[in-house]
C-alpha cells in the first residue's frame, strides 16, 4: 500500500526558472570573488613583505591561475615564478624565515568572505 502527498504552489514554475537562471549568475559572481581574493592576496604580499626584494623576482613573479569552476569548488591558485619563495617564507637551515604568505592568505580570505557575502545578497535579491 502506498499513497502520495501532493502540494501545489502557485508560481512555483516561475520561481524554479528564476532559481536556475540566477544560479548561473551566482556561479559567475563567485568566480569573480575568487579571482578578486587572489589578486588582493598578491597585492598584499607585494606591498607588505618583510624581506628585501633586490631583484623583484619574488614580488614581481606572483600570478594567479585561471579560475576553475567545478561541481563543488571554484578555485584559483596563487603561484610564484621564483622557485625559492618557500625558502624565503619558511626559512632554511642557513637563513631565517621572512613569512609573507600568511598575511597574503589572511587578506585574500577576508576579501573572499566579504565578496561572497555580497554575492549571496545579490542572488537572494534577484531570486526574490
Amino acid at each position: 500500500m502506498s499513497f502520495g502527498i501532493n502540494i501545489s504552489i502557485e508560481g512555483f514554475e516561475e520561481l524554479n526558472e528564476s532559481w536556475k537562471r540566477e544560479s548561473i549568475h551566482m556561479q559567475q559572481d563567485l568566480g569573480h570573488c575568487v579571482q578578486e581574493a587572489a589578486d588582493a592576496g598578491i597585492a598584499e604580499m607585494q606591498r607588505n613583505h618583510p624581506y628585501q626584494d633586490q631583484t623583484y623576482k619574488l614580488s614581481g613573479g606572483m600570478y594567479t591561475t585561471p579560475v576553475q569552476v567545478g561541481a563543488r569548488v571554484i578555485r584559483c591558485d596563487i603561484k610564484f615564478m621564483a622557485k625559492y619563495a618557500r625558502w624565503v617564507n619558511d626559512g632554511t637551515r642557513y637563513a631565517k624565515p621572512y613569512p609573507f604568505i600568511p598575511q597574503g592568505k589572511r587578506v585574500a580570505q577576508e576579501k573572499l568572505d566579504l565578496c561572497v557575502h555580497q554575492a549571496l545578497a545579490r542572488f537572494w535579491a534577484r531570486v526574490g
